[in-house]
């Protein structure tokens, strides 16, 4: 088992940066992460999962636009009018629902979005 989980963070200024998630205590490593207590898993295609601080627009994080249209790009459906707020972690998961890191081509993926 890896030391570390690979995948990207998108901020709220739109900017996108590797980031490394405790492979031993990954629900940890995505509270350190998005600086939360809870977290929110949004599926998408691609075996990529969007993570976001599950009480991110109770506690006044910004709108997330560039985490919103990637969700949305890859097939997420939001109710009208909803979004992503605040920091998001992208990540993957296995055909059992494990959570494992990006592979370089999700990661090309999601670079041409953006």
């Amino acid at each position: 088992m890896p030391q570390f989980i690979e995948g990207l963070k998108i901020t709220v200024d739109g900017e996108t940066h590797p980031v490394q998630i405790d492979a031993k205590d990954r629900l940890q490593g995505l509270y350190k992460a998005l600086d939360c207590t809870t977290v929110e898993y949004l599926g998408a295609d691609h075996s990529i999962d969007l993570i976001t601080d599950e009480e991110s627009k109770l506690v006044g994080k910004k709108p997330n636009l560039l985490a919103t249209v990637i969700a949305m790009q890859l097939g997420f459906k939001f109710f009208p009018g909803d979004y992503i707020a605040g920091d998001t972690v992208l990540l993957a998961h296995d055909g059992e629902g494990e959570t494992i890191g990006l592979d370089g081509e999700q990661r090309r993926l999601i670079e041409s979005m953006n």
